[in-house]
């Protein structure tokens, strides 16, 4: 369905085939997860007689305190020629179509008169290169590109970063998308830029209070809550706080996981 609503899908007996598979796997179905209630109401409103649990991705608390434990956070800027004192923002995941990178890119042109800022892009994906060349032609060498690591190294880097960036394109499919890279980010106390409508939002920035919301795709929004942050780092350390907690009574995995195998339990025929 994303990609259908993105454009990148167009053959129709390749939607009509895929959609066919689609409902014949919830049809026979004992029961269907969703990873967000987005997904959970849709897939109700289309089988209203199918059970359907809602199982979002979580955060695995016990590597993120290992993660902690093992960082040095002052080591890793050093080796990125990073300055004390100076407001780092990250992105971490997919470089793709959907992701809508260029508003980063974008704002750090709008921030180029302030040295103290960078933006990591850790990862890779279809987008990077055409992202790598419009870093070229902006001329913002505080935009650094960084390959995808193991996930031990990628916690380590975060726990440098001030605050991570999460954008999406802006398409009402993604109303109710929920990336799954908040959750490392949050419970490492990491706060977020959020560039996403919907659910996210709501859970996030509004319940949470764990981060700034930007309008997705609006490179002078995105810049304008950096600059918050910038001009008050209290209130990147509380929105980082909140969103440690949030996560912590939310979307503690082992917490989902013994939820999602209750439910099992509930559906497995009685033994004798």
């Amino acid at each position: 369905e994303s990609a259908v609503q993105l454009g990148l899908v167009t053959n129709r007996t390749a939607i009509r085939l895929s959609t066919w598979l689609e409902e014949l796997c919830y049809r026979r179905a004992a029961l269907i997860t969703g990873q967000t209630m987005g997904i959970v109401n849709n897939i109700r409103r289309r089988m209203p007689h199918k059970r359907v649990h809602w199982m979002p991705n979580g955060v695995d608390l016990d590597s993120i305190a290992q993660a902690e434990g093992a960082a040095d956070a002052r080591a890793a800027r050093e080796r990125l020629g990073i300055g004390p004192g100076h407001l780092v923002l990250t992105y971490a995941g997919i470089i793709g179509h959907a992701q809508g990178l260029e508003v980063v890119l974008q704002a750090a042109e709008l921030l180029k008169a302030h040295v103290d800022i960078h933006f990591l892009l850790i990862g890779d994906g279809p987008e990077k290169a055409g992202l790598q060349q419009l870093r070229n032609r902006l001329d913002v060498p505080r935009v650094r590109f960084v390959d995808r690591m193991p996930r031990a190294e990628l916690l380590a880097l975060l726990t440098a970063t001030d605050a991570v960036v999460v954008p999406l394109r802006r398409n009402d499919l993604f109303k109710g998308a929920i990336p799954s890279k908040i959750f490392e980010a949050l419970a490492l106390a990491k706060p977020v830029l959020l560039g996403v409508e919907g659910e996210a939002k709501e859970l996030f920035i509004e319940q949470g209070r764990a981060g700034l919301a930007f309008t997705p795709e609006d490179p002078h929004a995105l810049a304008d809550a950096v600059l918050r942050y910038a001009a008050d780092r209290s209130l990147l350390v509380q929105h980082g706080n909140n969103g440690a907690r949030y996560v912590r009574v939310h979307f503690d995995r082992a917490a989902i996981s013994a939820a999602f195998w209750k439910v099992l339990n509930e559906l497995a025929p009685q033994r004798p």
